[in-house]
Order: C-alpha cells, then sequence, then structure tokens
C-alpha cells in the first residue's frame, strides 16, 4: 500500500457468508373479465457478511481496516397488484402496484456495530389507452417514500418523498415497423 497512515490487515478466522431466503407469490388471471391480480412477500436473512472493520486514530491519523463477519442484515419485501378494463371494450385500463420493503442494515464504524432501519413504500398507478389495434397510449404516476433511521450519533435521518409521472405512447407502422416515445419527468420533495 502506498500511503502509509492506511493499514489494512487479513482474517484468517472469517467464516462463509450464507443466506436464507423465503418467498410467497399468487398471482390470478379471470379471462371473463380480463382482470389480473397478484400479491407477493419475502424475507432474506443474510448470515456471516463480511465487513470492512474501519478505526481510525485521531493522534496519529492513522486508519486501520480489516475484514469481519457481522450478523443481523436481513429484509422483508411485500407488494400487492391489480390491472383491469376500465370499459366494456377493453380499451383503457387500469393497472396499480403497491410496494413495501424494510431494510435492517449492519456494519461495522470504528469496530461498534452500526444498525441502520430503513422503509421504503412504492406506489405505481398507471392508465392506458389502446384506441386501436395499432394505437397504444400510456399515463403513468409513480409515488416513492424513503425513511432511514439509526441510533447513532452521527446518523442523518433520511425522510424523502420521489416521485414521477410519464407519458407514453407508441404505433404500429407497416413492414414490422413500430413508432414508440415516451416523456418523463423525475421530483424529488
Amino acid at each position: 500500500n502506498s500511503n502509509p497512515l492506511h493499514i489494512s490487515t487479513g482474517n484468517a478466522g472469517l467464516r462463509s457468508s450464507w443466506n436464507n431466503r423465503f418467498n410467497v407469490f399468487y398471482n390470478n388471471y379471470i379471462v371473463e373479465k380480463q382482470m389480473g391480480w397478484m400479491v407477493n412477500a419475502n424475507y432474506n436473512q443474510n448470515n456471516n457478511n463480511i465487513s470492512t472493520a474501519t478505526v481510525y486514530n485521531t493522534e496519529t491519523g492513522a486508519r486501520y481496516t480489516r475484514p469481519m463477519n457481522i450478523n443481523g442484515n436481513w429484509n422483508t419485501n411485500a407488494s400487492a397488484g391489480v390491472d383491469f378494463p376500465l370499459d366494456h371494450k377493453e380499451r383503457l385500463r387500469l393497472k396499480q402496484t403497491f410496494r413495501h420493503r424494510h431494510n435492517h442494515s449492519v456494519d461495522l464504524m470504528n469496530n461498534a456495530r452500526s444498525v441502520v432501519a430503513s422503509n421504503y413504500f412504492d406506489d405505481e398507478l398507471s392508465l392506458s389507452w389502446k384506441p386501436t389495434d395499432k394505437l397504444d397510449f400510456t399515463a403513468k404516476g409513480d409515488l416513492h417514500y424513503q425513511r432511514s433511521s439509526s441510533a447513532r450519533a452521527d446518523f442523518t435521518r433520511i425522510n424523502v418523498f420521489d416521485f414521477d409521472y410519464s407519458l407514453a405512447g407508441q404505433i404500429e407502422l407497416p413492414w414490422n415497423f413500430q413508432i414508440a416515445t415516451d416523456l418523463t419527468m423525475y421530483s424529488r420533495r
């Protein structure tokens, strides 16, 4: 290493990392109504993750790093969605999907465990219109919310909304050609 103030060592005692995962998914499509819906949930637990422990010596300015095993990382995810026509000719369709994720993240900061809990909520709503078999237009809006917190004194809580909205269109041309375009606006509050 060309930086004498950064001292990195190995760790012969590292154990292999591994995951436990559990997933449940169900969907259904009702042909007579041209309507579909789905629900999904999963859980993921990480064991013996490899993290880099960093210790900073304020007197000398030296930084010591070493890989370490750490436990306590897990996340959950749940979602539900529906898609159905709004008219009897099935040219106008509404689709909505809602998702929630929770991350429990553990790391090492100056040889102490750092735990960050993050929650994410997403809601997507789209309306599509297909006036003919060759034309398709879609308007879509997405709303995202994130909240992250930690008991660490130097952690700045995150509490933000993001949203985006878009318009898209597609036209089928002769000889299997298509013209498609979309316009999306991203915003954060």
